[in-house]
């Protein structure tokens, strides 16, 4: 009898292989386009596509009856609309890297809600921490502060990611057990980061723990109240009048950097009350927010530095309205089972990047949609657990 040959890689680890190269990419696009140059980013996302487009079909027909993807999907839809009605109504609109940016989030979002959930926490843990090695060895981003960024280019989007690995770790080790891997791990974000030196994400993590520790006082844990405090915390944040918030922001910045942020703010508020319905256009932000400062704009500093004022102010009332009912019925699904379980970390993680995104531009960035596909598999696999119960 002929024996056959042991396979060690079948195509399902090459396939896998590969997702990790792109998970790695997606948190680590920085070092990953100094490593490989630009277009190594451009061809490991068009594979992607390519490997999404041979299973597409039976992707959007498993998720046609999950409320989730009905609004995700509505969502996209009539963000497409808003963005080809601006193409025509506006000038200088870039359709085609903003079709793109929404292709991307369209992918990534239908790829990794329904990829094995283990294995994406896994890849988003190792690719930070060879983001924070990175950071280790990178040069400060100026000559006048030490702040640091990772695999990424800005301190405050990998600030951002590192929070949100934090609480993906607490849930790999509820899964594993394992002592010593969750004292490196912590220790290794922890550092990054204070290298980061991002204020937001350490006010974000303070938010964070007062929601944690709130799970202990269960008479007073309820969804209602919950959205009412984060509500008041959206409101603190967005509202430059409220004096005391401006005043620590402002103390809280010697250079002025939090000023400016305000500014910016009310630049973006005045883009709003202009152009509500269908906004100023995806991608102008940056280039009409001198237009419509009333002060001075510091040339390389018009970024929006808010994503939901971004939102808001390049997309419209209709998008922005159902982007926020689609993370609010996101949250709200199975929101007492996953407050009892494990998946109260993942919780944790997509709550953590909502917040920062109060005071970064990450609107677009496709790890934000990461973490969102992530939740929508964690409630998956609860709808799964439910349904073979009720068998």
């Amino acid at each position: 009898m002929v024996k056959l040959k042991k396979r060690y890689f079948s195509l399902s680890t090459v396939y896998d292989i590969f997702i990790f190269i792109f998970t790695f990419s997606l948190f680590n696009d920085k070092l990953v386009a100094d490593t490989f140059g630009i277009y190594a980013l451009k061809s490991l996302f068009f594979i992607f596509l390519l490997f999404l487009s041979i299973n597409i079909t039976k992707y959007i027909k498993k998720t046609t009856l999950n409320i989730n993807y009905i609004l995700f999907y509505f969502f996209i839809f009539l963000w497409v609309i808003v963005i080809l009605i601006n193409t025509i109504l506006l000038s200088d609109m870039d359709i085609i890297n903003n079709l793109m940016k929404v292709i991307a989030i369209f992918s990534i979002v239908i790829f990794y809600s329904q990829y094995n959930l283990k294995k994406i926490l896994y890849m988003i843990w190792f690719s930070m921490l060879v983001s924070v090695v990175d950071c280790h060895f990178s040069d400060t981003i100026s000559q006048w502060t030490f702040r640091r960024s990772g695999g990424t280019e800005d301190p405050n989007e990998f600030a951002s990611q590192l929070l949100m690995t934090l609480f993906i770790s607490f849930y790999l080790y509820k899964q594993n057990h394992n002592k010593i891997f969750i004292f490196f791990t912590i220790s290794a974000l922890i550092y990054g980061l204070l290298m980061a030196g991002s204020k937001s994400s350490f006010l974000s993590l303070g938010f964070i723990i007062i929601y944690g520790l709130l799970k202990f006082y269960k008479q007073l844990f309820n969804f209602k109240y919950i959205i009412l405090i984060l509500s008041l915390i959206f409101i603190s944040f967005q509202l430059e009048n409220i004096e005391l918030v401006q005043d620590i922001l402002i103390r809280a910045q010697s250079n002025g950097t939090a000023d400016a942020r305000f500014r910016l703010w009310e630049s973006g508020y005045a883009m709003i009350q202009n152009h509500p319905i269908l906004g100023i256009g995806m991608g102008n932000f940056i280039e009409d927010s001198i237009t419509y400062s009333v002060e001075y704009l510091a040339l390389g500093a018009q970024t929006a530095h808010n994503m939901y004022i971004l939102w808001f102010s390049e997309n419209g009332l209709i998008v922005f309205m159902l982007l926020l009912i689609f993370i609010f019925i996101l949250l709200k699904k199975n929101y007492n089972s996953i407050l009892t379980s494990d998946n109260f970390y993942l919780q944790l993680a997509l709550l953590s990047s909502l917040l920062m995104g109060m005071t970064i531009s990450m609107s677009y960035e496709k790890y934000l949609w990461l973490i969102i596909a992530i939740y929508i598999n964690v409630q998956n696999n609860i709808d799964q657990k439910l349904e073979g119960k009720s068998v």
